[in-house]
């Protein structure tokens, strides 16, 4: 558990659904995740009396904050009293990102090998692509 701990800290790590719900319960907080592209919630650690919201793009997960009008972002309110109305407000921001395709559909996007210049479709291409060539540099396809 250190070592993921270290790890999760460094710069080129990056969690997902396990982490949500290892941070949920040690800070005991529900984590609400709404998915842009399915609009589907995920919760964590349910029935907590605090709450954060989390919107994730398909590569990306973005906390949604209360900004104070002109402030700076160290007085943003990220984690809340728990309160269904909340989720709701969230979930119309999210539809709204949805229509303007805020969300990266990782199954079927464009991705470049940077190694060799190969473009292939999705993460399921991307896996392929590397388990024959050894090639795991890739960028998103222009």
């Amino acid at each position: 558990m250190r070592a993921t701990g270290r790890w999760i800290q460094t710069e080129d790590a990056w969690g997902g659904q396990i982490e949500l719900d290892i941070f949920s319960r040690h800070f005991d907080v529900e984590i609400c995740s709404i998915d842009v592209q399915t609009l589907r919630v995920d919760r964590y650690n349910e029935g907590a009396k605090d709450m954060c919201i989390l919107v994730y793009s398909g590569i990306h997960y973005d906390a949604i904050a209360l900004s104070p009008f002109n402030s700076s972002p160290e007085f943003d309110t990220k984690v809340f009293s728990a309160n269904s109305s909340l989720l709701v407000q969230a979930n119309t921001l999210c539809q709204k990102l949805q229509e303007k395709h805020y969300f990266t559909d990782t199954a079927s996007f464009s991705i470049l090998c940077n190694d060799c210049g190969t473009i292939v479709k999705g993460e399921k291409g991307a896996t392929e692509h590397a388990s024959i060539t050894g090639h795991y540099n890739f960028g998103e396809a222009s």
